[in-house]
């Protein structure tokens, strides 16, 4: 069993768990009891999915001998991060009132929110309001607007991630699992992969390296999706279905929400609202405009009020096998620029170190008067061919482990049925250093 059993206690009976209320990627979240304060409290445990595993009375095993390092950083990441979280003090974000060490992993709890998700009331009571989705987004806007001033992107906004609570029906954001901290001059402070929630994060978030520089746009476009879900019902098309950059929206939507979402979901980031305060500013006035040409797909009719994009005809389907492709190439090609840097890098540290030692066995063998025959010839031979055949070996190593890495992490996503052997043999060969031809 991979979750706490009811009843576990923790921090010595400081808090004992009454059930599971979930499980995603990264962690496992309980309800608690605070035995002592006589309150209920949320507890996230650090259990990477299908790297984890439960050994004994709770004991955790952080990965196996392969991918223990990854699993130790992205357990790192999860304490840095709540420890970054709870100084954050604002009435949209959830608070964390504990972070400890115990059963071989890292536990935070954070206050219990009576309510239930934007996701669950989508799915109970399907498109929302205008105005109550809107209403919603403000909150959850004005959250991400003071992440972003100290720095940190949540990218995970999704329904299912902004709680409601009951009590007064404020909107709560919750789980920073896949967070990032920037420093100062925009740099990430941790090199773990991002995970993907699909529909919601764009395509940069696919990409390595994508939001390894600090950026508001990246959670703008899943504020945008998360808008999209709320005023449709429906669940935001994947990047690579997105024809032509815009989405496609049905007719009876209000003329700024149109807007609001096509503009801050559009492919190319530098297109989207540059920041929180752009994008509410879409969302000042309601306007009904029962047809908005600026937004539908030029070539595409509309039969009902549901957006066309997610039952694609055949034409669609092409373009979205098509751009899956695309995208896969283009995850590959990151990889081979990568290893094209360091293949050059080992070829000319191999051919100066050989340059180096000929000059210093021709100076020694000068001096000391020695003739040591073919033996030089033959080393320095030696040497240049390893110069050459060790980059090459590193190159195609580096290529196929981290597409292999991204795949692990990524194995639901169709991307990866285009990264395979075949497709990263003939990137990598039409993808070379000048010298490796």
């Amino acid at each position: 069993m991979q979750q706490l059993p009811k009843n576990t206690l923790l921090q010595g009976g400081k808090y004992k768990i009454e059930k599971v209320l979930g499980q995603g990627g990264f962690g496992i979240t309980y309800l608690a009891s605070q035995e002592l304060l006589d309150r209920k409290v949320c507890i996230k445990e650090f259990f990477f999915k299908d790297s984890c595993v439960r050994i004994s009375a709770g004991a955790v095993a952080l990965g196996t001998v392969g991918n223990k390092d990854l699993v130790e950083r992205f357990l790192n990441k999860f304490i840095k991060e709540a420890r970054t979280i709870s100084k954050l003090k604002h009435p949209n974000i959830i608070r964390i009132l504990d972070i400890f060490m115990e059963n071989g992993t890292a536990y935070y709890v954070m206050d219990f929110i009576d309510g239930e998700s934007l996701e669950d009331i989508v799915k109970r009571r399907g498109a929302l309001p205008e105005d109550m989705a809107v209403g919603y987004i403000k909150q959850v806007a004005n959250a991400l607007d003071y992440l972003h001033q100290h720095r940190i992107n949540h990218l995970d906004v999704k329904p299912a991630n902004i709680m409601v609570r009951k009590e007064d029906n404020k909107a709560i954001l919750i789980d920073f699992g896949v967070s990032k901290q920037y420093d100062e001059q925009g740099g990430q402070t941790s090199t773990t992969p991002v995970g993907i929630s699909y529909g919601y994060a764009p395509i940069e978030q696919y990409q390595p390296g994508g939001v390894g520089e600090f950026s508001p746009l990246t959670d703008i476009y899943s504020l945008g999706a998360t808008l999209y879900r709320l005023v449709t019902g429906n669940v935001p098309p994947v990047p690579y279905r997105i024809l032509d950059g815009c989405i496609e929206i049905s007719t009876n939507i209000s003329l700024s929400i149109k807007t609001a979402i096509c503009q801050s979901m559009e492919q190319n980031k530098n297109k989207r609202p540059k920041n929180i305060q752009d994008f509410v500013s879409l969302l000042q006035v309601l306007v009904k405009n029962p047809v908005d040409n600026n937004c539908i797909h030029k070539n595409s009719i509309l039969n009902s009020e549901q957006t066309q994009v997610l039952s694609p005809s055949n034409t669609e389907n092409q373009q979205s096998e098509e751009g899956l492709q695309k995208y896969a190439n283009s995850i590959i090609n990151n990889y081979v620029n990568i290893a094209n840097k360091k293949y050059n890098f080992y070829l000319w540290t191999g051919i100066i170190l050989t340059f180096i030692i000929t000059i210093i066995g021709a100076t020694l063998s000068k001096a000391f008067e020695t003739d040591l025959g073919i033996f030089p010839v033959v080393m320095i031979l030696f040497m240049l061919c390893g110069s050459f055949l060790f980059p090459r070996y590193i190159r195609k190593s580096f290529i196929k482990k981290e597409c292999v890495k991204w795949m692990d992490l990524h194995r639901d996503d169709p991307i990866c049925k285009y990264i395979n052997e075949e497709n990263i043999k003939k990137i990598s060969n039409n993808n070379t250093p000048m010298i490796y031809n």
